[in-house]
């Protein structure tokens, strides 16, 4: 497996495997990144996709796992809400805050979904081994 290929991505459990061909790491059959793999990543919803994935990797380093992560993601939500109704009342709020800021619920919501929420008897660590099968 190429170690640069953009095939490549992070399973919630930390092992890596292949978008084109969904092999474990060491069993992908993949040498070089496909042109379906580089068109995806290259589209307008892969550099959106590839934000999220560069800031929840941030999120992972820096926030605590047992952060209240359904109170973020309503918060992060809501400011989608607010940058929305800024920008339609023409307050300055410009295109990129408002991707800003989908970005930052997306990853609220994906963190909640990925290591749960400690007020609630949410187990996400049982869906998602579960789903590696």
């Amino acid at each position: 497996m190429n170690s640069t290929a953009l095939c490549l991505y992070r399973r919630p459990t930390g092992s890596y495997a292949c978008s084109e061909c969904g092999a474990d790491q060491a069993l992908c059959q993949c040498q070089e990144p496909s042109d379906a793999a580089h068109k995806r990543l290259s589209s307008r919803e892969g550099r959106i996709a590839s934000a999220v994935w560069r800031q929840l990797q941030a999120e992972i380093a820096t926030h605590p796992l047992a952060l209240d992560w359904m109170a973020e993601a309503v918060l992060r939500g809501a400011n989608v809400l607010l940058k929305l109704r800024e920008h339609a009342t023409v307050q300055g709020t410009t295109a990129t805050d408002i991707h800003e800021a989908c970005v930052a619920a997306a990853n609220a919501f994906l963190m909640l979904s990925l290591y749960g929420d400690p007020a609630y008897t949410y187990e996400a660590t049982t869906v998602h081994d579960r789903d590696e099968g």
